[in-house]
Formats: structure tokens, C-alpha cells, sequence
């Protein structure tokens, strides 16, 4: 592992300078500090991160620490959620190797999953402008304002510049159609996953994201074959089978196929209750009503008597209106 080697070779360094303490030199000896760190992978392999936490945090606090080791223990605070301390491990490198991108790149990252994307921001400027040149780097650019919702014009633009340097960058399509997919911009959100489709055609889950823009465009006849096609790769989550549930219930009327979905909907995710309250109504239009009655009881079990009601309302108005108009005007 090159993070271990880097580190034994500055700790025999400072060993042979006659600078470190001899006790800890005793105690710490090429061979010791080999079995630390090989205790230190099997540690994190298994992904007992309190463990290998501690063994890094034996080697950080010496002094001669290199770069390396440090944001090696940055990362596992991260992993383990603790990031203050991950933070504090990453100022120390940025105080003591400026340059060194990947610590701004972390701090960016963390600032956004704390809930503060403008910190994020700032530091994911300040490694753009050590490497401009970096495709992950203007994604990450690219996607923190995105993350707030707002400056989708300057989040696309440095997206757009990302894919200059690289066109396959898979990522940078799959954000694009979701920021134009919040404005309406159908097209180009379908033009950029198929472009991703293009590069990763075995990936079941952009068909699914495909889909789901054909879908919410109320085409319902391509959303099928997109959420069909998912399914056929092995993206086979609930989501996947809720959405092809609603596709054929919505654009194609046709409710026993719209019904076996939603039930392998339910089979994944048996305590959504928008799954049970289209299978309600997928029953209660093949006039399946024991059926539709025992799936608002499920809904009154989840707690959601609002659907419950209005399956009751849907059963009182038959023939039923397709779903979305009734349910959100409702």
C-alpha cells in the first residue's frame, strides 16, 4: 500500500536522524510499525472504521506525520461521519501542504453533507483553481451550488466544461439532465442520459433516470421500455416497479399489468404507502373491491388515513379518473 510504505520510510528517516523519542522508537520499530499497519487494512477491510481510526491516530500524532497518512485518517473520520475531526485533519494538511488538492476537494464534500454548501463552495474554488484542468474537481464545482437549488445557470456551465475535457464523464451528464430536468428542459435532460446510456449501456440505473424523464414528458409508451430495460440489467429496486406500475396505469389503462407491478413494488418496499394506495386503485378499476378494501386497511396499519380516505373516494366516483389529476387536485 503506498499511504504504508510512504509512512515507514519517514519514521526510519526520523529514527536514523536520532530525532525521534527513543522509547517510541523502541516500541515502533520497522517491523512493529509493519504489523500496525497491516492491522490497520484488515481493520478497514472489514469495515470496522473505530479500529482503524485508532491505529492511524497512533501515527498522526507523532511528529514527521506525512501528508499521506493524514488524510488517510481525514477519510476514515469521514466514513465514520465524525467530521469535525475530519475537518481538523484537513486544515492541518492545507496548513502545511498548501497545494494539496484532495484536502479542499474533502473539505468540500463534507461542508455539502453538513448542510453547509456556500463553506463547500469556497474550497471546492480554491482546488479549481490549483487544477483547472480537473474534470472531478469541476464536477464538484459543478454540483454544490446545484445542491442549493439555485445558480443552475453557472452549475451548467462549469458541468459543460467539465464534459469539454472529458465527454464520457458519465457523472457530469447524469447531474445536467437532473438541473435541466428541475426546469422543465425534457430534451436536453433526455439528450444528456442518453449520452450516458452511450458511454455506460450496461447501467440499469440510467434507464431508470431515462425513464423517469419520459415519464414526468407523459411518454408513457418509451418510459415502459426504459423502466423494462432497467429491470432486464438488474436495477430491480421498488422505485423501478412503482414507476412502471404508474406508467402503465397513467398512459396505458392497463391495470392488471399497472397491479402486478405494484405488488413487486410492495414485495421491495412493503411499508410505502403511495404503493399500496396505487395498488388500491389498480384493484378497484378491474373492480377488484376486497382487493382495494384489504389495501386501504394496509394504508390505515401505515398510518396514512389521508390515502385510506381517499380510496374511499375513488371507490364512492367510479369509473375512476386516471391518477394524477384526481390526486393532486383532490
Amino acid at each position: 500500500m503506498r499511504i504504508r510504505r510512504a509512512m515507514i520510510n519517514v519514521i526510519a528517516v526520523t529514527i536514523a536522524a536520532g530525532s525521534a523519542n527513543p522509547a517510541w522508537a523502541a516500541a515502533y520499530g520497522r517491523e512493529q510499525i509493519e504489523q500496525l499497519y497491516a492491522q490497520a487494512e484488515q481493520y478497514a477491510s472489514q469495515g470496522d472504521c473505530g479500529r482503524s481510526v485508532t491505529s492511524l491516530e497512533n501515527e498522526t500524532a507523532q511528529d514527521g506525520a506525512g501528508v499521506e497518512i493524514i488524510y488517510e485518517l481525514a477519510t476514515a473520520y469521514e466514513q465514520q461521519g465524525s467530521y469535525p475531526d475530519a475537518v481538523r485533519c484537513l486544515e492541518r494538511i492545507i496548513g502545511q501542504w498548501p497545494d494539496f488538492i484532495p484536502a479542499y476537494k474533502s473539505l468540500a464534500e463534507i461542508h455539502e453533507a453538513s448542510g453547509d454548501p456556500a463553506a463547500g463552495l469556497r474550497y471546492a474554488r480554491r482546488a479549481f483553481q490549483l487544477d483547472q484542468s480537473n474534470t472531478r474537481l469541476l464536477y464538484t464545482y459543478g454540483r454544490l451550488p446545484y445542491g442549493r437549488q439555485f445558480f443552475y445557470a453557472r452549475a451548467r456551465d462549469l458541468l459543460k466544461r467539465c464534459l469539454a475535457i472529458d465527454s464520457r464523464h458519465v457523472a457530469a451528464h447524469i447531474l445536467l439532465a437532473r438541473i435541466d430536468m428541475n426546469e422543465f428542459r425534457f430534451d436536453s435532460a433526455i439528450a444528456h442520459m442518453e449520452d450516458a446510456i452511450a458511454i455506460r449501456p450496461g447501467d440499469g440505473a440510467l434507464y431508470y433516470t431515462l425513464g423517469t424523464i419520459y415519464h414526468d414528458k407523459s411518454i408513457g409508451v418509451r418510459a415502459i421500455e426504459c423502466f423494462k430495460k432497467a429491470i432486464a440489467l438488474g436495477h430491480r429496486d421498488a422505485d423501478v416497479y412503482y414507476r412502471l406500475g404508474l406508467s402503465y396505469y397513467d398512459f396505458v389503462n392497463d391495470y392488471a399489468q399497472a397491479c402486478s407491478y405494484f405488488q413487486k413494488a410492495a414485495e421491495s418496499d412493503p411499508a410505502s404507502a403511495m404503493t399500496h394506495f396505487m395498488l388500491a386503485l389498480s384493484y378497484a378499476q378491474q373492480k377488484m373491491i376486497p382487493a382495494a378494501t384489504a389495501e386501504k386497511e394496509v394504508l390505515d396499519a401505515l398510518g396514512r388515513h389521508d390515502l385510506s380516505r381517499r380510496v374511499d373516494a375513488f371507490l364512492d366516483a367510479r369509473p375512476l379518473p386516471r391518477t394524477m389529476g384526481f390526486f393532486f387536485n383532490s
